[in-house]
């Protein structure tokens, strides 16, 4: 094991994670001791072990460094995964160091169990000491033999020496990678000199080698028949694709084909395949346009399928390019594709924990999107989870950190449990060399989950608590079909198991909680206890046991998993079991207010949605503080478990003040009939800011001034409010995108809203430094020195790129009804909001751009979710037929005014008699907005864990839903809060 500081690109597709990989082994030298030590972990992969096969030893070199000789003490204190302390270190040595400055190696072995270990060494000659620190895992063997149906599958290109033998520890049955042998040229002119059409000569020699050592370690591989093919350092691509840098399109697709063919051939034993690899429209590799890509792709399919009718071959591209340029035109796919994959890139990713619930919900809408197509096969083919600490001499490794080894295990189980069919991490995107952490859970993981089908959805309407039951899928039976989701988990019950395990009766539970206030503060001494334990055994997430107390199980209910075990009960028996354990120590509900809909000084209800995250109904009190209010209304609540409830308390009149923003204090006290410590819950506060929300019955003249906004009262959304340093996913999708490394600068909008009879009128006043879109110009591609203009404009419905990319936009959303019908997740589902929906019947733009001022309305109430803006015409996506725009700039006030007009023809849904409607919006700058746009759902308080691609497109883009409301006065009956 050498030193190493390097900057790794992440294989097989991606982004390019600039971070040094410091061995911890490696010397952390202070010389004013008088004496260096440097540590080595001898044997194991990437410092993990199998118990009882590998053992793991210490080899601790020491020297003096100042001419003198030192009588050095060596003692070794060991911590787990959480910090505490184990029992029985080895016992403390003594060596003496010569004043020559000899190294002295003194090698200790470990006998720790299974689990993850921090190994601290303190060196002391009695004058000075220093710390040395190192990690372990130490793992059950992982089981013999491949597995081309694993549900646990990583990204990665082929592996050798280390590597492999890592993949092989912690338990990786499927490799996914471009796994095509090179063309066997020698001139880098062979695309021009071999025949056109014909196959290319490969070379499969090194490519054999690779094949034959992942079977001997226990691992299959998912290949992609993707990017063109390559020789001599040299892609046989498109002229294009090469001034684009892209991998594709092939240059001569006959070739392309019959070389494949040639593959095919030579790896019978392969049987699934996965084409191509993120073809993104003129993006990193795909120079070309959907309709070229679907025609390659088509005629690919055909030629497999001519070869063995039985493949199983999917769609290499991720949900939203499947729903935007494959799903609409089945020519390319129904009859040829089996499945689709995806890569739930969600913003999620590298954020602390998943709390936000994006990916979780790219990974539903992975499987719901295969069940829409009526495809048998749902795969995530890369993901996983790239959260960052700062480094530390104790933490060497920026990735090695227990928030990522927590969302590695979340990962997986919630993706069996959303019914897709193979997971995948991607190497260093969730595991690898140097993540000690994540590479134990993982191992512990595939130790108790592999070979078992996941049979239960535990907690289906709780949506902050996760968990399911794996088991032999010979468990599988109508009666575990008939609970909540049972059928939604069968997509892995038709795998075979290997004879060996075929007997096998173990069931395994595995959960985890993300409840708490927020993202910042979740819950981590929440419990669940399991008074009836018998036949039951627990297990933290590295595997270390969980002991009865009492003969009751008391387990955490955090963000770190555990896992339960049982032999003899039935899957029912255990599920119900679980599920009625006593929750406690942890945040039970969250609850959020509601706009004002009139005037603060107006008499009127303020509705607050509660949402109760546990097992058992819940009553109390609801009450409210209004700073300078002279009283604090309450209202009784009664929600039941797992439920979503509204509650309306009276508003306590207060003066109106000028920017619209109200603090309050919401209180919920849980009623307790239990007075046991632990065993009640305390008092609930959520401060929160709201405003008075609510579309004015007023005809508005446009002038381009702000007075046109006379009397109308603005809600306000400010960077200054939030968190400008969220490290965005984009390049994950797209490692081609440019750095921005500009200084954020602040940004500020207040929105109006009104309407008459014949439009609805919105106005939006941003406060930017700069204001710029490049809507409409030419689409230009800078690689290198050289800069490309394609035929095609900027932010353009059927030109390129999307238009909330390009600079300074408005978009908007209406609500109408409570979800989209017959597309994703509908209410009374049980996934109804832990899973992917769709929210809003309308989405717009507005933008300034080289055609003028435009209003695009992208999403309506009967047309598709489809995101345009990659080359082809979409229906429904387009101009708003006679609405009105005009946007000024004022560069001395550095201000933006966004007026809009959209006849009440083109929002049919818009209905004043309701009384309100849900509205949401959202402000974009591309050079001061680093950590993304201003959203009204995150200013108005609306349940972070609700960040969702169902209120705004694009797609591929998650923001908090559009969850709260807007009033609309109604002068015919007055206002209906006033009435109220």
């Amino acid at each position: 094991m050498n030193f190493r500081s390097t900057p790794t690109l992440a294989k097989g597709c991606k982004y390019l994670l600039w971070f040094t990989l410091l061995s911890s082994f490696q010397p952390w030298q202070c010389f004013a001791a008088g004496f260096a030590a440097e540590l080595q972990l001898k044997g194991g992969a990437h410092r993990m072990f199998r118990q009882g096969l590998d053992k793991p030893v210490i080899a601790i070199n020491t020297w003096s460094t100042d001419t003198r000789p030192h009588d050095v003490s060596i003692s070794l204190s060991i911590e787990n995964i959480f910090n505490r302390i184990e029992s029985g270190p080895p016992q403390p040595v003594s060596v003496h160091l010569s004043a020559d400055g000899a190294h002295l190696e003194k090698k200790i072995p470990l006998d720790s169990g299974i689990g993850y270990h921090s190994v601290f060494i303190t060196l002391d000659d009695g004058a000075a000491s220093i710390t040395r620190s190192i990690d372990l895992g130490i793992v059950w063997s992982p089981y013999p033999g491949v597995r081309p149906n694993s549900f646990f599958a990583t990204n990665a290109s082929a592996r050798d020496g280390e590597d492999l033998q890592l993949l092989e520890r912690i338990g990786m049955k499927v490799q996914r990678g471009h796994f095509a042998p090179n063309v066997a040229a020698k001139s880098e002119k062979w695309p021009r000199e071999l025949p056109f059409g014909e196959a290319a000569p490969l070379d499969f020699a090194s490519m054999d080698k690779e094949w034959e050592a992942m079977r001997s370690h226990g691992l299959w591989v998912l290949p992609i028949a993707g990017n063109a093919l390559v020789g001599a350092g040299v892609f046989d691509r498109t002229p294009l694709a090469e001034k684009l840098g892209a991998y594709g399109p092939p240059n001569d697709t006959g070739r392309f084909l019959r070389t494949w063919e040639t593959i095919l051939k030579h790896y019978p034993e392969w049987t699934t395949i996965e084409f191509w690899n993120e073809p993104w429209t003129f993006a990193w590799t795909w120079a070309d346009t959907p309709g070229a890509y679907r025609q390659l792709q088509k005629a690919w399919c055909d030629m497999a399928l001519t070869i063995n009718p039985h493949y199983r071959l999917l769609a290499g591209s991720s949900v939203p390019f499947v729903r935007d340029e494959i799903e609409p035109f089945p020519d390319c796919w129904k009859g040829l594709l089996q499945g689709i994959s995806n890569h739930p890139y969600a913003d999620g990713v590298v954020e602390k924990n998943f709390r936000s619930g994006d990916v979780f919900r790219a990974i539903d809408e992975t499987r719901l999107t295969a069940r829409d197509l009526k495809l048998p096969y749902a795969y995530l083919t890369e993901g996983g989870t790239a959260y960052q600490k700062a480094r530390s001499p104790n933490d060497k490794e920026p990735f090695n950190n227990l928030e990522n080894a927590q969302k590695l295990v979340q990962y997986y189980v919630a993706t069996a449990l959303a019914g897709v069919f193979m997971g995948n991490a991607q190497w260093e995107i969730g595991y690898g060399p140097d993540w000690t952490k994540s590479n134990t859970a993982f191992a512990v993981l595939t130790h108790f989950l592999e070979d078992r089908v996941p049979l239960v959805d535990l907690w289906p309407n709780q949506e902050l608590i996760w968990g399911g039951i794996f088991a032999n899928r010979k468990f599988a039976n109508r009666t575990i079909r008939s609970l909540p989701r049972g059928s939604e988990l069968t997509a892995r019950w038709n795998v075979k198991v290997p004879a060996e395990r075929r007997k096998d009766r173990i069931k395994v539970a595995v959960m985890w909680g993300l409840t708490g206030q927020s993202a910042d503060w979740l819950d981590t001494h929440g419990e669940l206890v399991i008074r009836k334990a018998s036949d039951l055994k627990a297990y933290d997430m590295m595997g270390e046991s969980i002991p009865r107390s009492h003969g009751k199980l008391i387990l955490p209910l955090s963000p770190s998993p555990v896992y339960i075990t049982s032999t003899h009960l039935s899957v029912v028996a255990m599920r119900d079991r679980i599920r009625s354990g006593f929750i406690r120590r942890l945040t039970p509900i969250n609850f959020y207010a509601f706009s004002l809909r009139a005037p603060a000084s107006e008499k009127q209800k303020l509705s607050v949605r509660i949402q109760n995250q546990i097992n058992r109904p819940l009553k109390g009190t609801m009450s409210l503080h209004v700073s300078g209010a002279k009283e604090d209304p309450s209202v009784r609540f009664d929600v039941g478990a797992g439920k979503l409830k509204e509650v309306k308390l009276k508003w306590p009149t207060i003066p109106a003040n000028a920017d619209n923003r109200y603090p309050i204090r919401l209180t919920a006290r849980i009623d307790t009939k239990n007075k046991r410590p632990g065993e009640s819950f305390p008092a609930l506060s959520q401060y929160q800011a709201i405003a008075v929300a609510r579309f004015e019955n007023r005809t508005v003249h446009f002038s381009g001034a702000l007075s046109d906004w006379d009397g109308f009262t603005p809600v306000t959304v400010d960077s200054a409010w939030f968190a400008q340093t969220k490290e965005s996913t984009e390049r994950l999708l797209n490692p081609n995108l440019p750095q921005n490394d500009k200084d954020t600068k602040r940004v500020a909008a207040q929105v109006y809203t009104g309407y008459d009879d014949d439009f609805v009128y919105l106005g939006a006043a941003v406060h930017e430094d700069q204001f710029q879109c490049s809507a409409g110009q030419p689409f230009a591609v800078p690689t290198g020195n050289l800069t490309t203009v394609l035929p095609y404009r900027e932010g353009v419905p059927n030109g390129l790129h999307f238009i909330t990319e390009c600079g300074s936009v408005f978009q908007f959303s209406f609500g109408f009804r409570d979800r989209v019908p017959g597309t994703r997740r509908q209410l009374g589902d049980p996934w109804a909001w832990k899973g992917a929906f769709y929210d809003t019947d309308y989405s717009f733009v507005a933008h300034a751009s080289a055609d003028g001022d435009r209003l695009v309305r992208i999403w309506g109430p009967d047309a598709s979710r489809r995101n345009g803006y990659q080359t082809e015409e979409v229906p429904g996506i387009g101009s708003v037929p006679a609405a009105k725009v005009e946007i000024t700039r004022d560069e001395t006030q550095k201000l933006t005014l966004y007026e809009i007009a959209i006849p009440r023809r083109q929002l049919t849904l818009f209905d004043p008699a309701k009384g309100r409607c849900r509205f949401g919006f959202l402000v974009f700058n591309r050079d001061a907005l680093s950590g993304g746009p201003l959203g009204w759902s995150d200013a108005s308080g609306v349940f972070d864990y609700w960040r969702s691609a169902g209120s705004f497109s694009p797609t591929w883009k998650s923001h908090v839903a559009c969850q709260t409301f807007f009033g609309i006065q109604n002068q015919s009956r007055m206002d209906t809060n006033k009435r109220e």
